[in-house]
Formats: C-alpha cells, sequence, structure tokens
C-alpha cells in the first residue's frame, strides 16, 4: 500500500504530498539527507524520515552508494598522481 506524505526539512519548509515511490527517488537523487520529518496526509504527527523502514532503507543505500562514489573518485586521483 503507499502512502501519501508530507516531508517537513530542517528549515521548516514542507513538501508533499509524495508517495513512497516519490520520497524515495528524492533520497536517491539526494534531495533528502535523513534529517527531515514526515507526516502521512490527514495526521498531524510528525517523525523522524529514518523511522520509516523503506526511507531508512533507501538513505542507507543512498550513503553506501555516496561513499562508493567518493572511494573511486579518490582512487581515480591517486591514480592520476602515480602518473605523474
Amino acid at each position: 500500500q503507499d502512502n501519501s506524505w508530507y516531508v517537513r526539512n530542517i528549515h521548516g519548509q514542507h513538501k508533499g504530498p509524495l508517495s513512497d515511490g516519490d520520497v524515495i527517488e528524492h533520497i536517491r537523487q539526494g534531495y533528502f539527507s535523513g534529517q527531515e520529518a514526515i507526516s502521512r496526509v490527514g495526521e498531524t504527527r510528525w517523525f523522524p524520515i529514518t523511522q520509516y523502514p523503506p526511507f531508512f532503507d533507501a538513505l542507507v543505500e543512498s550513503l553506501n552508494q555516496e561513499m562508493y562514489q567518493v572511494k573511486d573518485e579518490t582512487t581515480e586521483i591517486q591514480g592520476d598522481e602515480i602518473k605523474e
């Protein structure tokens, strides 16, 4: 079942309503960092985005991807330095 969410960033700005898929896509694209709060449409309670398992999993996956990218870039830089 797909939910609809409002997402609030650390500056208090709201985005939504967004589906689960929309939120996950925003996480993958780096728009959401894990510091946001979420609320289901029609509810008044806000809670950390990391407490909803699909979003937590997407955030972890996104962080892992970033770590691999940084590692690859570092390796390329070191490779260039060695060649020079």
